[in-house]
């Protein structure tokens, strides 16, 4: 399944807009890191969503004083969650199955 096949929950927009469902031209591949690179990068600064990139947008913390779960760390999960699945996406099988055990996130969700 491909992210822009998702249905998004709780009424929640795309945080790309209508770009994320176009995807990459350009897929990681063994030969190609650095043009690959300055297409993610200057991609998510123009959508501001390089701080799950750079790992500079914290996790709000999921529950309030209140012991309610914070819906901003609802919001947070869902865009990261949608965010890491865009950038595997951009990956060709091949790198991607070889780099699969190594990926890690900010968060354990």
């Amino acid at each position: 399944m491909y992210l822009h096949q998702w249905k998004l929950q709780r009424g929640l927009a795309n945080p790309f807009g209508n770009s994320l469902s176009q995807g990459m031209s350009i897929k990681l591949d063994t030969e190609n890191f650095l043009l690959w690179k300055a297409l993610i990068v200057s991609f998510v600064k123009g959508q501001r969503f390089d701080g799950y990139l750079f790992g500079t947008k914290p996790c709000p913390t999921q529950f309030l004083p209140s012991e309610d779960v914070n819906p901003q760390y609802e919001d947070w999960i869902s865009k990261d969650n949608m965010f890491q699945c865009w950038l595997i996406n951009s990956i060709t099988q091949p790198v991607a199955i070889s780099i699969a055990g190594s990926i890690t996130f900010s968060h354990s969700a």
